[in-house]
Parts: structure tokens; C-alpha cells; sequence
């Protein structure tokens, strides 16, 4: 989701495919990440004037930007490419700009177009990759498609780089991805690790980013390797 406002902020239009939170849940976890007020107090609307204000402002803001979520579970990639579409053809009625990115999370909520019968769990996903491939170009925008790993991942050491086949649906989507971006936090919750294992521009890069506790956030502690 920081991904999705990151791009509304900067101007562009962007939709949200959600096969697993409701919007509601999504939003109120973007609140936290942006004023720093626990999910659970928001819930439980345990939380001081001050903290009110902030999460106050914060919505109006999230509220102003280009920003759309779609939550409805077990869809298609066409079943998508309609609702942006729909979407698309009331912004053009309001004199605004279209859509310029598509965010689905994730790969495994959704459904291959055709039904699944006779593909392995492997076929199923590379079946709906390529689905999500297709729509993006008929729609003429950007994309970011969210995978879980392998359990295989967990044995890889945070020191070291990991390969292409701890992502579901390596071969598959290896094949479709202008890029690959596989993110891991260490269990103190101090260190994320970013490793991009595919990019169009070539080479793989590896950074590690360290979790800021004053700002809320992780920030990049050396240059890439």
C-alpha cells in the first residue's frame, strides 16, 4: 500500500486489487504507517486529541489523492481489467487523468482466466501471471504484482542473496516480469533486505535498510552493491 500512495502522491492514478483486506482494513493501516498511532488503539478508538488530529489530516490527505482500492476476493485478471475500466471511463466524464498504475495483492488471490481444471498449482499461477501480463497491456499502464515466497526462503541467510526460485511461480514469472524486487525483514524487525533479482536495465543489486524508529520507517544505511 506505501508503494500505492508513494505513486498518488507523485501524480499518478492508481488502483489497488486487494483479494485479501477490505479497503477499510488497508486504510487503516496506512493511517498507522503515516501518523504513527497503533492499528489496534485506531480500532479500539482508544487515542488522545492529539493523535485524532493527526489521524484527521492524514485521512483528508489519503482521501485527495488518486488512489482506488478493489476488494473484492477470488477475481480474474479480466475481472480486474473491468473494474479499471469502469473506473477509467469516469475519470475521462470528470475531465481527469487515467489510470497509470495497476497494484494487485497478491498473485495467489487471484484466478486464471479459463478456470484452473488440469493445471498443477505452478501451471495455475503462471496461467494467471500471464493473464495479469495481458490486462496490463490492453490497459496501457504499469504494474506491481505482489507473490509470496517459498517456504525455501526462510533458509536463506539475511547476509546472502537469494535466488529466483524461493518466488511462487519462478518460471513463469521470470518470463513475464520487467523486474523482481524480493524484500525480507529479519525476525527483530530492525533490517529489511531488498535484493532485486531481475531488471530491465540488467545486473542484480542488493541493499539493506535499516529500520528508523524515530521516523517510523526503514531508510537505506550504505550504497548498493
Amino acid at each position: 500500500m506505501q508503494a500505492a500512495t508513494g505513486a498518488a502522491r507523485r501524480g499518478s492514478a492508481v488502483l489497488v486489487y486487494s483479494g485479501e483486506l477490505p479497503a477499510h482494513t488497508l486504510m487503516v493501516r496506512e493511517l498507522s504507517r503515516e501518523t504513527g498511532v497503533p492499528v489496534r488503539r485506531i480500532l479500539e478508538s482508544t487515542i488522545n486529541p492529539r493523535e485524532l488530529q493527526q489521524l484527521k489530516a492524514a485521512a483528508q490527505e489519503l482521501a485527495s489523492l488518486p488512489l482506488w482500492v478493489y476488494d473484492t476476493p477470488s477475481r480474474t485478471p479480466r475481472q480486474v481489467e473491468r473494474q479499471a475500466r469502469s473506473l477509467n471511463r469516469r475519470l475521462q466524464a470528470k475531465g481527469e487523468a487515467p489510470l497509470q498504475l495497476l497494484l494487485w495483492d497478491y498473485l495467489d488471490l487471484l484466478y486464471p482466466d479459463g478456470g484452473s481444471r488440469g493445471l498443477s498449482d505452478e501451471g495455475v499461477l503462471r496461467r494467471t501471471a500471464y493473464g495479469i501480463r495481458e490486462t496490463t497491456k490492453r490497459l496501457g499502464l504499469a504494474s506491481i504484482l505482489l507473490i509470496q515466497a517459498n517456504r525455501s526462503l526462510d533458509e536463506v541467510p539475511m547476509g546472502d542473496v537469494p535466488r529466483m526460485r524461493v518466488v511462487k511461480g519462478s518460471s513463469g514469472i521470470e518470463a513475464i516480469a520487467t523486474g523482481l524486487l524480493v524484500l525480507r525483514i529479519d525476525h527483530t524487525g530492525q533490517q529489511m533486505r531488498a535484493s532485486v533479482l531481475k531488471s530491465r536495465h540488467g545486473g542484480e543489486t542488493d541493499t539493506t535498510w535499516i529500520y528508523d524508529w524515530a521516523g517510523s520507517r526503514y531508510s537505506v544505511r550504505g550504497a548498493p552493491r
